[in-house]
């Protein structure tokens, strides 16, 4: 791996070998030294504002409520017979947008409560008539009823759908106007999200163009589906000749413990396909934007600048033999007819086969939009560096200046802060032993603390010798620094088995003529199951050993992949697996890198390799710190905790894991709230509801892994609320007279546990179902509310010496893992934000704009999750510890997003995921 040239200083001095006779100097003294200041920035500027609503507040928006819409799926419901389908209302929204793009979006359901549900459609000055409205969704109606119940004979549809019919025809539903202040305190309904970002998206596009760095750049609006409108650059084109776009999103935020809202500010790269588009990501329809040279239906709309959004289903995938051609939606062109709209292309095909054909002068434009996966990859990278996203927020300072502040600047409050005891996991961490032998004590020694005492087996099952060798390679040399005549403890075991030729095959399915594909699926998974059962069965020793599998799979197709039944093999023998398939390059190669490093298949294998190795023998092992450095209770002091509370203090880590239903991988949805704790001596235990109580993470792996093989069948695996709070209140009881953190995922939990959304949210207290939990009776317990960037939850920043945008012109990105205070967010609570270290991108020129020398370069920079410390003696305490915790021994480089125990609850889930699964019954939406 690459050596960090970069040292590592504390925010306060600088340690120096070139200035003779000094020792230490102030790091103001280097205000100007660049390398000094990109180790410690003093601040962020996040991209924030605060709203003027003096002159913002009176501006109007146009609201449409749709009397009918809520009705449409009880109507598929009831022709259907199936309590599962739903209306096919997607390409009215898609149509309706097309034919008016002053909308801000089609009809979404907008109410905060349940009851009644409100479904409305949105617009700023300009919208189209009622009776357009109308007519278009009796078109909508017919369309999708004729379509959609081909088995439904047209007398049940009649009677079905009269109620639908009747609604459509008698509504006197009419557009009604309201105020940005009216949104803002509307509670009950969550218009405002979309209203307020699409309405200074309109204020900021309608200032004409822009200068930056002498370049003119024009700006118009885009559709962002149903979160409203944002702001869009006409095309660029790079130095090398390829065209992306600056994309600048405005999204409404608030913080706990306030009720002044925030604008979040994000300026993204938004990359067009100039070459023909080969393959796209599997199960996710492709984008193709639309800009009308004419209006569709002059009737609708007289505004045809706004780039329409079109979801293209059926992308071409490279490794598919047999596969429909691409398509937009279903209905969307048959609805447009009705409307009677002009043509346009309806072919998407052509659009992926000759991209650039379709962007002439005085013509309909229709750009592919880039997401990365695709093939050919776009020769420019993502994002942009420092001085770019400055330079556009300063635009957009400036423009806006009328209605919005700029938010201050978040100070430094511990820079270069990470975690000692897992530094010796770290290729680049400079607290980690420079002696290698150090080095292995301290790798092994964390390793077998994880194991409890515990007989470990390492188990390497490959096909090829190659892999067989590079697998031994990384276990024994590149993660555990054995050398030629090191041996292994007695507590370890490694051992190298050759995979026969009857179980290294894809999946054998063999569909008979009465049965479903998916089922004939399912045999075929148990078939192989059974026989990787018995092979893997001969390699375990006892009940009560570790079983660690890295196994070699055949290079198939996602679809007949052995991958799921290999892992419930594993499973039910009471094995942890990881699977990696074949070598691409040399074995030579890889155990050479610093010869082969710029091979790029070499490049390739070496990252897959050491990254499933990690994960298999060090995160899914639970391994922490062993006793390097006093082990983890050195970073819980460094971070403020008294040695005594260092001692003791057990760590938890609380999400919640939720999966949508997905019948094409043939699962149901999930929804599990998963506990992990660190306890004082570094061991590593997991909680799950209707799973299992406190025990060894590996152990509540297997747990959950039966547990998920055993509903296999069924539709869902979810804990209801009673259950979850049950769950809570007993976790905070067990852990009442012991010092604990807990570290709250409320991104997450919120969806379950409401006290944890924002606006609940409250200073020393914790509220589970009707019972309240307060410091008095809770003396040993901190915790802290944690927040991840989700949809803009936190802002995009760049990070300086300096105190405002018009002066930052040294921005950068954070090079070391940093906290930062956020004194501006206003009310009792106390806000932090935590910023990981900078990973492989370090040599992306921050200076370098993306339509010359930064082409290629890929600006990555780190997200910000914000903590908030609501309960307990030790908040600044609590707050470090959660952020030198965002760190894993199976990350060699750069910091994990969440803090280890949650990394850990998630990754639990993901890993057995696969193991749950359902019927494929078809499409459900109808």
């Amino acid at each position: 791996m690459g050596f960090n040239h970069r040292r590592v200083f504390n925010s306060t001095s600088v340690i120096t070998a070139f200035r003779p006779g000094w020792m230490k100097i102030d790091l103001n003294e280097l205000k100007g030294n660049d390398m000094a200041r990109k180790i410690t920035p003093q601040n962020l500027l996040p991209t924030r504002f605060r709203l003027r609503m003096d002159t913002l507040g009176e501006k109007s928006i146009h609201v449409f409520t749709s009397t009918w819409w809520g009705e449409a799926s009880s109507v598929a419901k009831q022709l259907a017979q199936n309590s599962s389908m739903n209306a096919k209302t997607g390409f009215f929204n898609q149509a309706v947008t097309a034919l008016s793009p002053v909308l801000v979006h089609g009809f979404k359901r907008t109410s905060v409560y349940p009851q009644p549900p409100l479904y409305q459609m949105l617009a700023l000055s300009q919208y189209p008539g009622e009776n357009l409205v109308n007519s278009l969704a009796r078109h909508w109606a017919d369309i999708w009823l004729d379509t959609s119940f081909p088995n439904v004979s047209s007398s049940t549809i009649k009677n079905g759908s009269a109620k639908l019919y009747d609604l459509i025809h008698v509504t006197q539903e009419k557009w009604t106007e309201t105020n940005v202040s009216e949104a803002l305190t509307d509670e009950k309904n969550n218009l405002r999200y979309s209203a307020l970002p699409s309405l200074i998206a309109s204020q900021f596009v309608s200032g004409g163009s822009t200068t930056i760095f002498d370049r003119e750049m024009k700006w118009g609006l885009i559709q962002q589906d149903d979160n409203g409108l944002a702001a869009v650059s006409e095309p660029q084109r790079s130095e090398k000749g390829h065209t992306f776009a600056y994309l600048v999103r405005f999204a409404l935020q608030y913080q706990p413990g306030s009720k002044e809202p925030w604008i979040h500010t994000f300026i993204t790269c938004q990359r067009y396909m100039d070459q023909p588009l080969i393959s796209g990501n599997r199960d996710r329809k492709a984008t193709i934007l639309l800009r009308c040279n004419q209006p569709l239906n002059p009737s609708w709309s007289d505004q045809n600048t706004t780039l329409v959004r079109l979801p293209v289903s059926n992308t071409p995938i490279k490794v598919t033999q047999k596969m429909s051609p691409p398509m937009f939606s279903d209905g969307f062109h048959s609805l447009l007819d009705r409307a009677q709209a002009r043509n346009i292309e309806q072919d998407p095909s052509k659009i992926f086969n000759e991209p650039l054909r379709y962007r002439n002068s005085n013509e309909d434009n229709y750009f592919v939009l880039f997401a990365e996966g695709y093939h050919p990859e776009h020769p420019l990278g993502s994002g942009f560096g420092a001085r770019e996203r400055t330079e556009v927020y300063r635009a957009i300072e400036e423009r806006l200046d009328s209605i919005l502040i700029p938010g201050n600047a978040m100070k430094l409050y511990k820079g270069a802060f990470e975690s000692k005891a897992l530094a010796p996991w770290k290729n680049t961490e400079k607290k980690s032993p420079t002696d290698p032998k150090q080095r292995q004590e301290a790798r092994i020694g964390a390793f077998l603390a994880a194991a409890q005492g515990r007989k470990i087996n390492i188990l390497l099952a490959s096909y090829s010798p190659d892999m067989g060798k590079v697998m031994k390679y990384f276990v024994e040399q590149r993660h555990f620094i054995l050398m030629e005549n090191d041996e292994w403890p007695a507590q370890v075991c490694v051992k190298e088995v050759s995979i026969p030729d009857q179980l290294f095959h894809p999946l054998e399915i063999n569909q008979r003529a009465d049965q479903k594909k998916a089922e004939s699926r399912v045999e075929a998974e148990q078939r192989l199951t059974a026989e990787w059962q018995k092979f893997l069965h001969q390699y375990k020793d006892s009940e009560n050993e570790k079983v660690f599998a890295w196994i070699e799979l055949p290079d198939t197709s996602e679809y007949l992949s052995p991958h799921d039944a290999i892992r419930m093999a594993c499973v039910k023998e009471g094995i942890l697996s990881q699977m990696i398939k074949p070598l691409k390059s040399d074995y030579e190669h890889l155990t050479n890198m610093g010869r082969y490093s710029m091979v790029r298949k070499a490049e390739y294998d070496f990252g897959r390799l050491y990254n499933a190795c990690s994960d298999l023998i060090l995160r899914q092992a639970g391994v922490t710190s062993g006793n390097y450095v006093k082990g983890l209770k050195g970073d819980y002091i460094s971070a403020g905790f008294s040695p005594q509370t260092a001692d003791d203090i057990v760590i938890i880590g609380m999400t919640l894991f939720r999966n949508n239903q997905n019948y094409s991988r043939g699962r149901g949805s999930v929804s599990i709230p998963v506990a992990v704790r660190i306890l004082a001596n570094g061991c590593v235990e997991a909680k799950i509801p209707n799973v299992c109580d406190w025990v060894d993470y590996y152990q509540a792996a297997i747990l959950l892994g039966n547990a998920f093989i055993l509903n296999r069948r069924k539709a869902s695996f979810t804990v209801e609320t009673p259950t979850l709070e049950s769950f809570l209140k007993v976790l905070l009881a067990e852990h009442r007279e012991i010092p604990t953190l807990l570290i709250l995922d409320a991104y997450k939990l919120r969806t379950v546990w409401k006290y944890l959304k924002v606006d609940e949210l409250d200073k020393d207290r914790i509220m589970v179902g009707g019972d309240t939990f307060e410091p008095f009776s809770f003396a040993n317990l901190n915790v802290v509310w944690l927040r991840q960037y989700g949809d803009g939850e936190t802002p995009q920043y760049v990070a300086t010496d300096e105190a405002s945008w018009s002066e930052a012109d040294d921005a950068d990105r954070v090079a070391q893992s940093s906290l930062y205070d956020d004194t501006d967010a206003g009310g009792e609570l106390h806000h932090y934000f935590s910023i990981g270290r900078l990973d492989n991108n370090k040599k992306a020129d921050q200076k370098a704009m993306r339509f010359d020398g930064g082409g290629e370069m890929n600006f990555r920079n780190q997200q910000m999750i914000e903590l908030v410390p609501i309960m307990g003696n030790e908040p600044e305490a609590s707050v470090a510890t959660t952020h030198i915790l965002r760190s894993s021994p199976a990350w060699s480089t750069g910091n994990t997003l969440l803090p280890y125990p949650i990394h850990l609850a998630n990754t639990l889930i993901e890993d057995m995921l696969p193991l749950l699964g359902v019927e494929d019954t078809g499409n459900m939406e109808n």
